[in-house]
């Protein structure tokens, strides 16, 4: 494509010009003509290389049929879509087609079909295939227009009950299933990793009844991730076995067996290396410590890995060979020996190639000159191990504390490490520049004498405290962060809830939540506080128009149909409300008022916090005083929670497994502590005689729950310390319970737990759900209302830890990259993205102003 010379610098929106197509840009599509509700659509694939001709070919096709159509607003995006950027539902349609009926529908794929012959596309995975490169699938639709964000519910299917194939000239509906056993031998026992561009499969090699052998078989689909020159994932797998056999002799790595084809896909063949994870071996000293806390030995230990990991890639680079993808997750750790796993991404300088190179890598191990596909060098390489060193020195991922300043990002290091020489060799190896990045033997001298320090001294925890002038700073930048970058078409969108899981280098869905836990009530929630405090929210005031607007549009308008819950529903929103409403933030003439009281149209079914009655209840005890009506809704809430109780005071929640038994939840929006926290709440509230002995009953459960002894947990094994599901939302509730009864009980059981925890704790996930921004949030709650400093000291050390991994935005806005099943992407959330962070900070710098967040207002 870039061969074809273009008036607009878009080949793409060229041909719609040429062909005077009038479209509407949805990214990643140019959508031409209206799209029905529902029926049959057709998509064509084509790997990148083809698609210009493909649409050239095809749009005066497609204008003459006037039938509505999407295609991609520029050749990058059809890389994507044919690399599962977009996730497994979008892998391959360049083309999608929307036929008003059935028989043009046949018609269309009919000549589509005798079009697509001999040109090659990835399968489409949520499509039936019909010919050439044309498949077939149901859809609902989006509307295609910006003003409706919300996702539709409806999701690609094969066929559906009750849906006509009109396709049975051209193919059967049924997709034939793929082998258990390849080439005879080989057996698949489990799928150790899904990816769109292809499973890894642990699998029997079975020869006869006496030969069988465990193996790795890596699974390539037919044109997944094919480039300009046509080179696709099983090159990348052919290149691979090359590479393997030049390096066996020279470094542990698994034993390349066999490359093969079946159905146009790739299978490469491998040794299984049974070990422990490189990564996994440096996260297990991280669950409770951070580098200043960890022993010597496994300083040592530890170091002493990172200098095998240099002459890894020295004897790589001797053999002029670049590995591209050196991370924690491409070493296998096996008595002791490292194993260096994947050789996909290699580069070979003496052959120059690939070329173009393989795309991309790992994000915080990948160099700037790498994601921009350059001719690679041995420094990036360098690269790759400065965000190993980082890994292995904080228990963090690279992408979270790397910035191409080079004083800043030493400043980071030296926070975490207390050691000048190496805070200043990690930052070397990570500079933008790759000819200011050391060499290998640099490296690995640095490694030594760092060791020899570490043997020699004991380094104390840093004691100075958070610089307050720096945190009003960074909470104003992070303002300006909320109304840049964290927007998304100028409204603010989370994470789909609907994607628990991407797979590898798969974007996330962004979509209005109105929701407090996760959604724009949460932000607006903070904006009250913080104007409050004195900052200037001028910048976000558009956003807070425009989120305003679809709020009240497809969730005030739509309360009746709505979830009702604390967490993600309009409890939540009713909650938010009246908070902004005291700040004055709401829009002119809104009547706040009758707008809380419309919140409340359904009751939940569960009974969790999060979701459920109980979060339903706080909404109520929460609004009470403002609202006194909603008292009328108790009887319904408190009813099934009471008379769920057990004799024991907990209560038994539906288990995750279907079929299994309900089991009993420790968590805070999950499970007991979040129920009996309601209970403290509303009796606060009203003092109702009929929940006291319910909530002590609760409260002896969670005792028994968590025994300590010597300021140890018995009674739970490695027990996550997090809000959500943790031990540290467990204390919020008794710290909440010593704050009604002034039990010392409860104080104590909420001191132990707490003290269970780390003095000083990093969780690689900065949320306050589940990560060490709601620790710290409990912190300060602690001493809030014990008084007692060391829980402002703790607090504090998170504080200065998250100040030290801010991003900077083009706009100089702050922002963090809080999820790590998002890396790059920052989210806004109040209790999943950086509305929450920045409540922490505001709390921090005076922790006697407001309550607990989404619990408080």
């Amino acid at each position: 494509m870039e061969a074809y010379l273009t008036r607009t610098g878009n080949p793409f929106l060229d041909l719609l010009h040429t062909h005077a197509l009038v479209a509407e840009q949805i990214d990643p599509y140019f959508i031409v003509g209206d799209l029905p509700a529902r029926g049959w659509v057709l998509h064509i694939s084509v790997v990148t290389a083809d698609a210009y001709e493909l649409l050239a070919a095809v749009l005066p096709f497609l204008k003459e049929a006037g039938v509505a159509f999407a295609m991609p607003v520029e050749p990058l995006q059809v890389m994507n879509m044919c690399s599962g950027l977009y996730g497994n539902a979008n892998i391959g349609k360049v083309i999608s087609i929307y036929p008003v009926e059935d028989a043009q529908a046949l018609a269309l794929a009919e000549q589509l079909v005798a079009m697509t012959k001999g040109v090659g596309g990835p399968r489409v995975p949520t499509g039936i295939y019909l010919g050439g490169t044309v498949y077939a699938s149901t859809e609902r639709l989006v509307a295609a227009d910006a003003s409706n964000p919300v996702k539709d519910t409806g999701h690609p299917s094969l066929l559906p009950d009750g849906v006509t194939w009109p396709f049975a000239s051209l193919a059967s509906p049924i997709r034939p299933k793929r082998p258990r056993k390849l080439k005879g031998k080989y057996v698949a026992f489990d799928v150790l990793k899904q990816d769109p561009k292809g499973s890894v499969i642990k699998a029997i090699r079975r020869r006869h009844v006496l030969d069988f052998k465990w193996v790795i078989v890596k699974m390539g689909n037919k044109h997944m991730c094919s480039d300009s020159a046509k080179q696709d994932i099983r090159t990348r797998l052919r290149w691979q076995q090359t590479i393997a056999g030049r390096v066996g002799k020279h470094m542990h790595t698994p034993a390349v067996y066999e490359y093969f084809e079946i159905d146009d896909d790739g299978y490469l063949v491998m040794e299984y290396i049974k070990g422990t994870p490189l990564r996994q071996f440096v996260l297990d000293f991280y669950k409770r410590n951070i580098w200043l806390q960890l022993p010597t030995p496994v300083h040592t230990s530890l170091i002493d890995k990172l200098i095998e990991i240099v002459g890894i890639a020295r004897a790589l680079h001797a053999l002029g060979l670049v590995h591209r993808d050196l991370t924690t997750m491409n070493f296998m750790m096996k008595k002791g020996q490292l194993y260096l796993l994947d050789m996909e991404l290699v580069y070979s300088l003496t052959d120059n190639y690939p070329m173009p190179v393989f795309g991309v890598g790992s994000k915080g191990y990948m160099s700037p000159e790498q994601e921009a596909r350059a001719v690679p060098t041995v420094k990036e390489d360098i690269f790759a191990i400065g965000g190993i060193m980082q890994k292995f020195f904080t228990g963090l991922d690279s992408y979270r504390l790397w910035t191409p300043d080079k004083v800043a990002l030493q400043q980071r290091m030296y926070f975490f490490l207390q050691d000048e020489e190496m805070a200043a060799l990690v930052a070397a190896c990570l500079q933008v520049d790759p000819l200011q990045r050391p060499t290998l033997d640099t490296i690995e001298a640095g490694l030594q004498q760092f060791k020899t320090r570490l043997l020699q001294k004991t380094y104390s925890n840093p004691g100075s405290k958070a610089d307050v002038s720096t945190i009003r700073t960074t909470i104003q930048a992070a303002i300006t962060g909320l109304s840049g970058v964290l927007t998304n078409n100028g409204y603010w969108a989370s994470k789909s809830q609907e994607q628990a899981v991407l797979n590898p280098n798969e974007q996330s869905d962004y979509l209005l939540y109105g929701g407090l836990h996760h959604g724009a009530m949460g932000v607006l929630y903070l904006l009250s506080r913080v104007q409050e405090m004195g900052f200037d929210i001028s910048p976000c005031k558009e956003v807070m128009q425009t989120s305003w607007a679809l709020i009240s549009e497809h969730y005030l308008q739509q309360a009746d149909r709505q979830a009702p819950g604390l967490g993600d529903g309009m409890a939540g929103i009713a909650v938010a409300l009246l908070v902004t409403a005291k700040a004055g933030l709401l829009p002119p003439g809104w009547d706040a008022p009758a707008l809380m009281l419309a919140c409340f149209q359904t009751v939940a079914a569960g009974l969790e916090l999060m979701k459920g009655l109980s979060g339903l209840g706080l909404g109520v005890a929460l609004l009470a005083p403002a609202q006194p009506k909603l008292l009328v809704l108790i009887p319904e809430i408190l009813g099934p929670i009471l008379n769920q109780q057990t004799t024991a005071g907990n209560w038994l929640f539906p288990n995750a497994v279907a079929g299994d038994r309900p089991m009993s939840y420790p968590g805070l929006m999950n499970g007991n502590a979040g129920i009996t926290y309601f209970l403290l709440l509303y009796w606060e509230a009203t003092h109702d005689a009929a929940v006291e002995l319910p909530i002590r009953n609760a409260l002896r459960y969670q005792r028994n729950d968590f025994k300590m002894k010597q300021g140890k947990l018995i009674s739970h094994e490695d027990p996550p310390l997090t809000l959500f599901y943790g031990i540290s939302g467990v204390a919020l509730t008794f710290i909440k319970a010593f704050e009604i009864f002034k039990d010392p009980a409860d104080r104590k059981m909420a001191e132990d737990l707490l003290g269970f925890m780390p003095e000083k704790v990093l969780v690689d996930n900065l949320t306050t759900s589940y990560g060490i921004t709601g620790i710290g949030e409990v912190y300060l709650e602690a001493y809030r209302i014990f008084g007692d400093e060391q829980w402002l000291n703790r607090a504090d050390y998170i504080a200065q830890a998250l100040l030290h991994m801010t991003k900077t935005s083009d706009d100089g806005g702050k922002y963090w990259l809080t999820d790590p099943s998002l890396e790059q992407y920052p989210v806004p959330d109040l209790m999943i993205g950086n509305a929450g962070i920045v409540h922490f900070l505001l709390r921090y710098l005076e922790p006697a102003k407001y309550g607990f967040p989404m619990l408080s207002i």
